[in-house]
């Protein structure tokens, strides 16, 4: 399911928007920022794009994912381009595809967490998504345009506090350090904080829609 998606997601990003690239695209390429991204530069035929990203999606035969080694690969492959993709649209100045693409590599390690049975490691993994998600809201808040973006991540922090206060609380053998108290304190405040915001947003949105 996890191919799937991402492949029918990448398909209908590019869809949507190769129109809007192409107009203020010169035939780029980017260069990398960190040590997780690839040195192969981005660069697109913006002719044939439309054409390229079907036959990218062809070559994907399976529905399913079943385990970690295969998820890993995708979720390599998949941020890899998204930050891409991200630092792309960032020296074009296009703020909302640039967010959209870093909250893509938030929502490759939520699928990737469900492969792993190591408590530890999946708190690691879902402290890890928080930390980008925050970064999201941070960036997201300076642009109006990015308003129902920064809602469906409001959405995301509040599910992602949970589940990672649930990880912590779920081995009854295992004894809660003053440490982790003071981080699941913070994170009941942050979550709190974070659906007040979720709330307020959603009725601005409504309300601008009504109107």
């Amino acid at each position: 399911m996890l191919l799937l998606r991402s492949k029918c997601k990448l398909y209908k990003f590019c869809s949507q928007n190769c129109k809007t690239i192409r107009e203020g695209a010169s035939g780029s390429t980017s260069s990398v920022e960190s040590e997780e991204e690839s040195a192969e530069p981005l660069t697109f035929t913006w002719g044939n794009l439309e054409e390229r990203i079907k036959d990218i999606a062809s070559q994907v035969t399976d529905t399913y994912v079943t385990n970690w080694v295969d998820a890993n690969l995708l979720f390599l492959h998949s941020t890899k381009w998204f930050r891409k993709i991200r630092k792309y649209f960032l020296k074009k100045g296009e703020i909302f595809f640039a967010i959209n693409a870093a909250y893509n590599v938030t929502v490759t390690y939520e699928y990737l967490e469900s492969f792993r049975l190591c408590r530890n490691t999946r708190i690691k993994m879902h402290k890890r998504r928080v930390r980008m998600l925050n970064d999201i809201c941070v960036i997201a808040l300076e642009h109006h345009e990015c308003k129902e973006l920064l809602l469906a991540t409001y959405f995301d922090r509040i599910i992602s506090y949970g589940v990672l206060m649930g990880l912590m609380l779920t081995e009854d053998d295992i004894e809660i350090t003053e440490k982790e108290k003071q981080q699941m304190f913070e994170y009941t405040s942050e979550s709190v904080e974070c659906y007040e915001n979720y709330l307020s947003l959603h009725a601005l949105l409504t309300s601008s829609q009504v109107s």
